[in-house]
């Protein structure tokens, strides 16, 4: 799992985790109760390595912590998050969220520690079990500006509503 704030590289880093022999899903709490990940993920990789790069389940520092998964937590400056989202004219995390990501259990990097490639491949490792590592390949993704298609997220509206409701409780 890789988790991080909006804006920390989540995106890319999904872009870069899904090859022939891994998957890793973007954001999938859009459509999915974190409840039900494991069986949809593993049902969507097929035959290959499962995983998630999320912007949302740090809200659910418990969850995490129990989840057997290796974890790797993105951080990236909280005042350049929310300028980037407010930039973009998207809802901004509160100050707290930094706090919670600093309660996850994994292994926390700077986000652009993802775009080295030499610390790129530990963090590879780290996440696939040492599966073989592409060092042309990351650094050809590595000069790329991935970003999600706002207009394409497609929104399951009751998963929407219950992780809400969880969020006031």
């Amino acid at each position: 799992m890789v988790i991080g704030l909006p804006r920390s590289a989540t995106t890319w880093a999904a872009n870069w985790l899904t090859t022939a022999e891994t998957f890793c899903a973007h954001d999938p709490l859009w459509e999915t109760h974190y409840e039900d990940l494991d069986e949809i993920i593993s049902t969507r990789a097929a035959n290959r390595t499962p995983g998630i790069a999320c912007t949302g389940l740090w809200r659910w520092v418990g969850w995490l912590n129990s989840h057997p998964a290796r974890k790797l937590i993105l951080h990236r400056d909280i005042a350049a998050v929310r300028a980037s989202l407010r930039a973009r004219g998207l809802p901004v995390p509160d100050r707290s969220a930094s706090a919670a990501l600093d309660s996850i259990d994994g292994q926390h990097v700077p986000f652009d520690h993802l775009f080295d490639t030499d610390r790129a491949e530990t963090l590879w490792s780290f996440l696939t079990d040492g599966l073989p590592f592409d060092g042309d390949r990351h650094r050809e993704l590595a000069q790329m500006n991935i970003q999600p298609q706002f207009d394409r997220i497609r929104v399951n509206r009751s998963v929407a509503r219950r992780l809400a409701a969880e969020l006031r409780q």
